[in-house]
């Protein structure tokens, strides 16, 4: 049973607090919550970030960012990555996280859209929306 995802990207700014908010939404008993390979502690999701997810009802304004660590992946039953470089890189920081890692998209990597446009963001949230959708499925069915 999972009780506990982790959704990782870059800097925790942008893709992971996106994903850890409708996951959040589409599975309310289950905690969730998101970290950056690369994060600076502290700092506010990305103001476009924000704006693509009002789309979905999410407010990302109490969102602050932070560092994967080995505590977080010792308490996630799931981790959740946005890109296939994210999920080694992890595999390599922490070998005992491997086996619960997967890319949010099997498939392909979903990029990064700081400093792209608003359209950009709203095709990313919609594209992090479908495959938050299918995973939460896949989770309520266990």
């Amino acid at each position: 049973m999972i009780t506990n995802i982790l959704v990782v990207c870059t800097a925790n700014i942008c893709r992971s607090p996106m994903a850890a908010a409708l996951f959040q939404g589409a599975l309310p008993r289950v905690v969730v919550s998101s970290a950056g390979l690369y994060a600076r502690e502290d700092y506010a999701a990305d103001p476009v970030a924000g704006q693509a997810m009002r789309e979905y009802g999410v407010d990302l304004g109490r969102h602050r960012s932070r560092a994967v660590d080995d505590r977080m992946l010792a308490t996630a039953d799931l981790v959740l990555v946005m890109e296939h470089e994210h999920k080694r890189e992890i595999e390599r920081r922490y070998p005992q996280s491997r086996g619960k890692i997967f890319c949010l998209d099997p498939d392909d990597d979903i990029a990064d859209p700081s400093g792209d446009t608003v359209a950009e963001y709203a095709a990313i949230a919609s594209r992090i929306a479908l495959l938050t959708d299918k995973w939460a499925g896949q989770i309520r069915s266990i």
